[in-house]
């Protein structure tokens, strides 16, 4: 088939001990009706059948690998050092595609010269559609986690560049690796389609308080303009002018 005119996409599932989890992302990956896409897995050295089922379809899986690692951003790390796609989508062990056509709808709508696209995504449990804004605002992502992984997809160059997913913290680099990329001001888009099916509550969503500290010391050491912005805006409705002006002026700095 002729690839010339369309654009890779990098599907990267992580696994760690999901058999069945894995089967099911497997599926719905491989009914794919867009061909122009590369499967990429990471297992964590799982030992519930997971690696047999890797080796018995490994003919399907364009690379995969089954060891140790130090967690779940080091396995997502590991899988964007793989992926050739012009873009990724990190489809963990569990999740699945909303059907088999959600990849050749993205690559009608999409060019490669955006940070990234986002779409819809479905509650498995409650089958509710999440619908995000239209417009992100970064200095937003200090205390919301507007878009969850499952329904991005991230220029692939530009995620190597920032560095991929910040190792030293164990629940919030994905929303950490989406702030730095919105930091930068590049121009992202929301498709009207709906990407994956996901579970609504994450490891994120149990640790509540876990999340709040980990996102301010990610903020003091990697995003310190975000974190002076985003904080102006919540005094912006008592010092209206003045903290508008402000925040004019900080958002042109580029903060060391």
């Amino acid at each position: 088939m002729d690839f010339s005119e369309s654009i890779k996409i990098s599907i990267i599932t992580i696994n760690f001990n999901n058999i069945s989890g894995l089967k099911k992302t497997f599926l719905s990956v491989l009914a794919q009706n867009y061909a122009n896409f590369e499967f990429v897995i990471i297992d964590g050295g799982s030992s519930d059948g997971s690696m047999e089922f890797l080796k018995e379809n490994s003919d399907k899986i364009d690379y995969w690998v089954s060891e140790s690692d130090r967690g779940v951003y080091h396995a997502m790390n590991k899988g964007i050092e793989k992926a050739t796609g012009v873009y990724c989508l990190f489809l963990n062990s569990g999740d699945y595609l909303y059907n088999d056509s959600v990849l050749e709808k993205v690559e009608n709508k999409i060019n490669s010269s955006l940070a990234m696209y986002y779409g819809l995504i479905s509650w498995e449990e409650t089958s509710l559609l999440w619908n995000p804004p239209s417009d992100i605002l970064y200095f937003e992502m200090v205390t919301k986690s507007l878009i969850p992984h499952q329904g991005v997809f991230f220029n692939t160059s530009i995620l190597k560049e920032i560095g991929g997913y910040k190792e030293e913290f164990s629940v919030i680099s994905d929303w950490g690796a989406m702030l730095l990329l919105l930091e930068k001001r590049l121009p992202t888009q929301k498709l009207d389609v709906v990407i994956s099916v996901c579970e609504a509550q994450g490891i994120s969503a149990r640790l509540e308080q876990k999340v709040k500290s980990e996102r301010f010391h990610f903020l003091i050491k990697y995003a310190k303009k975000t974190l002076i912005i985003g904080y102006l805006h919540k005094l912006k409705n008592i010092f209206k002018h003045k903290i508008t002006f402000l925040i004019s002026i900080l958002s042109e700095i580029n903060f060391q």
